[in-house]
């Protein structure tokens, strides 16, 4: 499989906010050398001193990096413009109605996050992804898809197999001329090998 663009979240079983900007600068430029862009840093949390990871992520010219999202961000969302450094939220664990919320606060006070859209962490709080979740409320904020899929009852699935709505969310993205990320998660390899993962995804594809 060959592999163009990264999202780094862990390496070697760390997070990324714990290795520091040398280390990630040195894992940035391993990838480059073998022809692998990094289109952004995943944080699993926000750190305290999240200037530090922003000034990293602009250090090494990414321009994405993608964080859970909660209130009281601001300094933070602050920051990464100043750095020319794009925000990309992720729900963990809070529906669509708390979601959009928490958005419309951020840009009505002048803030422009965006959004990556996981069907998985919809349903695992009991929501359609594609009826519920995107189509009523977010569609306006999405700038990344992760594929990724669950049934309700949290538990993760090959693609295309759960309650994720990963087939309409493809459809529905590419109907729109979609030009932002489509990211396999580090979820699936719960499911089976990289590999297999990649000739689900080929063949939903195909299919449409």
């Amino acid at each position: 499989v060959g592999i163009d663009n990264v999202s780094i979240d862990m390496i070697q079983g760390k997070p990324i906010h714990t290795i520091g900007p040398a280390g990630i600068t040195s894992i940035v430029k391993d990838f480059r050398k073998h022809g692998c862009e990094v289109a952004s840093l995943r944080l699993l949390m926000v750190p305290s001193d999240f200037e530090t990871i922003i000034e990293t992520a602009c250090d090494n010219d990414i321009h994405r990096v993608v964080m859970p999202l909660y209130g009281g961000l601001e300094r933070m969302l602050e920051f990464s413009e100043l750095k020319g450094v794009q925000v990309s939220f992720f729900n963990v664990s809070i529906n669509s109605d708390m979601t959009t919320n928490f958005l419309l606060d951020y840009h009505e006070k002048g803030y422009a996050p965006s959004f990556t859209f996981n069907g998985a962490n919809f349903a695992r709080v009991y929501e359609r992804p594609y009826q519920q979740s995107y189509r009523q409320k977010l569609h306006r904020f999405i700038d990344q898809l992760d594929l990724e899929d669950s049934t309700f009852d949290g538990q993760l699935t090959a693609l295309g197999e759960g309650n994720s709505d990963v087939k309409e969310m493809i459809s529905i993205l590419r109907c729109h001329s979609f030009t932002g990320n489509l990211v396999l998660t580090g979820g699936n390899l719960n499911t089976g090998k990289l590999i297999d993962c990649v000739k689900k995804f080929v063949r939903i594809l195909r299919k449409m």
